[in-house]
């Protein structure tokens, strides 16, 4: 279910911001880097150990998060005046 979540806002994401200069490209590596840690948090791959395990999902969901609202709200819109 987390998955599903995740590319249903990456997809939003890039319907939204077509229109904008971010290209394809470029939103999904800053996507890809916070599913990359959620994904290996999330995995059965032992050899990571559970402290390992629970810092990437951390860290991950928080940067999947910070990510989606820069994305999803426009934190890099242009007619915000920033």
């Amino acid at each position: 279910m987390v998955y599903v979540v995740m590319v249903a806002i990456i997809w939003s994401s890039l319907i939204i911001n077509r229109q904008y200069e971010s290209s394809p490209d470029n939103i999904l590596m800053n996507f890809g880097m916070a599913s990359m840690g959620l994904v290996l948090g999330l995995s059965f791959f032992d050899a990571l150990g559970k402290k390992t395990k629970t810092v990437l999902i951390i860290i991950g969901t928080i940067y999947f998060i910070y990510i989606s609202l820069y994305y999803l709200i426009g934190f890099h819109n242009p007619h915000w005046g920033n």
